[in-house]
């Protein structure tokens, strides 16, 4: 029977005629074996399956290979990064900066319409309505204090033609204890204050010495008003950060932007933001802050790149409310511990002569704040 349907003629025709009567007989369509899956012998069915798996050129291998688009890519890198994965801008909420999370809002409720017992339509919403309630009900929940006065909330990080001027007839009254302040929980987040350097908690019968008219003046916080740096000198353990996080949370009080950050950490920062080419980017969000407080600098000599930095953070203090330097060195004496001298010159003059030195001297405060056993 196998030899019937045998044939010398290799035309396509008879291909087809040949393939037609083994499907009839229950043969492999390639040779004389019973079928086994197909319209094939078990041994061609498997090389079938294996030639099937296979591609049939490096293109069509190339094709395979899942693509990753430029925009998938920007958004690993960006979330990878801690940033907004539509601009540039440190995350705020469900990686948008907070600018881009609140568009994203307005446009989620315009999308999605609420009718009744919880279900949505889509689109119908009104945007100019949607928006004005928005801002509405994000302007009363940061207004509220409690005296019952509303106070504007200020974004996070404003451009520079929008940060507001600060003058002495807008500033609200002092609330000089942290937990009196409004948003105090998320103050503590942002500003990284200590919460209990606070004025009332110093000890005024601590064995240090400094310009108490001078210290009467910086508590008004018209320094930030006149956008003038200060610096706080004095030995190691005098109570120098103390005083500084103290004026932080008299301008946390106020309503102001206070961030607090060791030297270490800003360089760091910096050298980060430099590396991935957005320096530009994380200075406009430090100088953003009323108050900028830079603790322990100079304990350390910088080299050429930290030089580069802090001299660009110095040359743009006029665009903050005000820096304010704590350190064991004087002004004058920061030029030796910069690596490019010639470039930091001129900027460490400047700010030398425009800012307000308060000298603090005696004996280590720090021994007042060691803990003890209180004895019955």
């Amino acid at each position: 029977m196998a030899e019937s349907v045998e044939s010398g003629d290799d035309s396509e025709p008879s291909r087809q005629a040949q393939s037609r009567e083994h499907r009839e007989l229950g043969l492999c369509v390639q040779c004389n074996l019973p079928i086994y899956k197909g319209w094939r012998c078990e041994k061609h069915y498997e090389e079938y399956k294996i030639t099937k798996r296979q591609p049939s050129s490096p293109a069509e291998t190339a094709n395979n290979e899942p693509k990753i688009s430029r925009q998938a890519l920007w958004q690993r890198k960006h979330r990878a990064l801690g940033l907004c994965v539509l601009c540039s801008l440190p995350a705020y909420k469900g990686w948008r900066c907070e600018k881009h999370y609140e568009a994203h809002k307005i446009a989620m409720r315009l999308r999605y319409t609420p009718t009744k017992r919880g279900r949505y339509e889509v689109g119908g919403g009104d945007f100019a309505k949607i928006e004005a309630e928005h801002l509405a009900k994000k302007e009363a929940a940061g207004a509220q204090d409690n005296n019952g006065e509303q106070q504007t909330g200020r974004e996070r990080y404003p451009s520079r033609a929008e940060q507001p001027s600060i003058t002495s007839q807008a500033l609200p009254p002092i609330k000089n204890r942290p937990s009196e302040s409004r948003g105090s929980s998320a103050q503590r987040l942002e500003t990284h204050l200590d919460p209990n350097m606070i004025r009332e908690k110093w000890d005024p019968t601590a064995n240090v010495t400094f310009n108490r008219a001078l210290w009467e003046e910086l508590t008004t916080l018209r320094f930030i008003e006149a956008r003038t740096p200060v610096v706080i000198v004095g030995p190691v353990g005098t109570g120098k950060t103390f005083l500084a996080n103290a004026l932080g949370w008299l301008a946390v009080g106020r309503g102001l932007g206070v961030l607090y950050i060791a030297t270490d950490d800003l360089l760091e920062m910096l050298r980060q933001a430099r590396r991935d080419e957005r320096f530009n980017e994380e200075l406009d969000r430090l100088l953003a802050n009323e108050l900028l407080i830079v603790d322990a600098f100079g304990i350390g000599s910088f080299d050429a790149a930290e030089s580069r930095d802090l001299c660009a953070l110095l040359d743009s203090q006029h665009r903050c409310g005000s820096l304010l330097f704590v350190s064991k060195h004087a002004p004058a004496e920061w030029l030796s511990l910069f690596a490019d001298r010639s470039r930091a010159e001129s900027t460490l003059d400047r700010f030398a002569n425009s800012a307000y030195d308060l000298i603090i001297e005696g004996e280590s405060y720090r021994k007042r704040q060691k803990p003890s056993l209180s004895r019955s």
